[in-house]
């Protein structure tokens, strides 16, 4: 793929802890936010197409995201569609 002369923008999801119906105040044995998941985003602003990278074998994050999903295209750039680059339109760290 040609470069993208835009910044790669990393997102990752977060599991936040499950909070049962009781007192507000966290407890000492409550679960930390935990990283979850990680893709990259590229915007390409001569065709203003963005695309999406789930990060493959040799990749940083491959374990992590294959423990929560395994799609069977890792490694691998995307085209995003309208969801994608509107949500990353949005984000201030986009801009």
């Amino acid at each position: 793929m040609r470069h993208l002369a835009a910044v790669c923008v990393s997102l990752a999801l977060l599991i936040a802890p499950v909070v049962a119906k009781g007192p507000t105040t966290p407890s000492a044995n409550a679960p930390a936010e935990e990283l979850a998941y990680v893709v990259l985003y590229e915007n390409d602003p001569s065709t203003e197409q963005g695309y999406v990278y789930l990060p493959g074998h040799a990749d940083e994050h491959f374990r992590l995201n294959v423990r929560t999903i395994l799609r069977g295209v890792e490694g691998q750039w995307l085209r995003a569609n309208r969801a994608w680059q509107s949500a990353m339109t949005n984000l201030p760290a986009a801009r």
